[in-house]
């Protein structure tokens, strides 16, 4: 669990931060990336960019393991998300993922409220929180909770 706070926008700000991040060479913890292989340069490259953004290696850490592991429970299960519409293939090649999906695993990682692993919450419930989350004015925090406490209470079937 994450003992920062690590709002949405925050999360959405790194993420806009990583298009930029993605095309460092060079970092001050790794060194020259070049003639490693992507997933690791990428991850050298998230390492970096938050050993940079917050002072307090702490809150790094676990602000860039929560960031990890949202990407992580995204691509575990992207073909789920493909077939529900959170997920496309651009003509460039790249994935766009729905900010709605983004929304609704980065609550769940980082609610206080609910004790979340893989295990506890599956797909098919988080494609419901995304679907939801893009019908809902963010605004109705009771009715957000509700549909929360009816994903979470539900048994895991995917």
């Amino acid at each position: 669990m994450i003992d920062f706070s690590y709002s949405f926008e925050e999360f959405s700000s790194n993420l806009k931060a990583m298009e930029q991040v993605q095309n460092w060479e060079y970092t001050t913890i790794f060194g020259h990336l070049g003639n490693r292989d992507p997933a690791s340069a990428n991850m050298a490259r998230v390492i970096e960019y938050f050993s940079d953004t917050y002072l307090n290696r702490k809150e790094a850490g676990q602000k860039e393991f929560c960031f990890s592991e949202i990407h992580e429970y995204i691509f575990e299960h992207k073909d789920f998300f493909f077939r529900r519409g959170l997920m496309t293939k651009k003509q460039d090649g790249f994935v766009s993922i729905n900010s709605s999906l983004f929304r609704a695993v980065h609550y769940l990682f980082t609610s206080k409220a609910i004790q979340f692993t893989p295990r506890n919450v599956s797909a098919r419930q988080i494609a419901k929180l995304a679907k939801d989350f893009e019908r809902l004015d963010l605004g109705c925090i009771p009715v957000l909770k509700k549909i929360l406490h009816s994903i979470i209470s539900k048994k895991p079937s995917d």
